[in-house]
């Protein structure tokens, strides 16, 4: 067995190079992160190589194409009553649009729902969220002209900082307009009421883009 003498004499080195490490100054403590609840936490490893998302602005996309279409319209109960069957309980005729096309006549004082879709530049269809960021919600209009030249519209002015619209001009005839569809929609949709017989053309628009026309009797 080695004497205690040698054992110090191997060891010194060891113990030198531990006193040296112990010895070796030490930098400042990095600042603690403050929480939410009040405490903190260290700083992980790679935080100062963390960068800022970009930042990215929102660009209202702004329609260059509206189209209109007659989404629905309904018999007047009184008049046609028989129209109103367990198949079909509100009084829809079954295909406004291609009466339309085909110049048949709707009668008189049914109840005739128009819509306008708004297009950007790419095609995509721009929702109630895009037109309100445009600053085109309810800056609107919904046109219907007789053939004597006589013209029925709801016409928006805009919205107001609480959401509701600002007060729009209105003026009824052999059309008149309902106005619950029409503040629902932004003002893109309307529910007119043929109150008159005849020929009418309509036509709308969004911002200052107007839609197709749509020509349709009443009888």
């Amino acid at each position: 067995m080695a004497d205690v003498g040698t054992l110090v004499h191997d060891l010194a080195p060891i113990v030198e190079m531990i006193l040296r490490l112990l010895a070796r100054p030490k930098g400042p403590a990095p600042a603690p992160i403050p929480t939410q609840g009040g405490g903190s936490v260290g700083r992980l490893p790679d935080d100062e190589h963390i960068s800022a998302p970009p930042v990215v602005t929102a660009v209202a996309a702004r329609p260059v194409r509206v189209t209109l279409a007659l989404r629905q319209a309904q018999y007047n109960r009184g008049l046609f009553p028989e129209q109103y069957t367990e198949a079909n309980p509100f009084g829809l005729y079954a295909d406004p649009m291609g009466m339309v096309s085909r110049d048949e006549a709707f009668n008189r004082l049914s109840k005739l729902w128009f819509d306008l879709t708004a297009f950007d530049a790419d095609g995509r269809e721009l929702g109630g969220t895009q037109l309100t960021a445009a600053g085109l919600a309810y800056r609107t209009e919904h046109n219907f002209t007789a053939a004597d030249g006589e013209s029925f519209f709801i016409r928006g002015k805009g919205q107001r900082p609480d959401g509701r619209p600002e007060e729009w001009e209105q003026r009824d005839g052999a059309i008149g307009f309902g106005q619950q569809s029409w503040i629902d929609s932004l003002g893109c949709n309307v529910a007119a009421k043929a109150w008159g017989e005849g020929t009418f053309t309509a036509v709308g628009s969004i911002g200052d883009v107007a839609s197709n026309s749509l020509r349709f009797r009443v009888s």
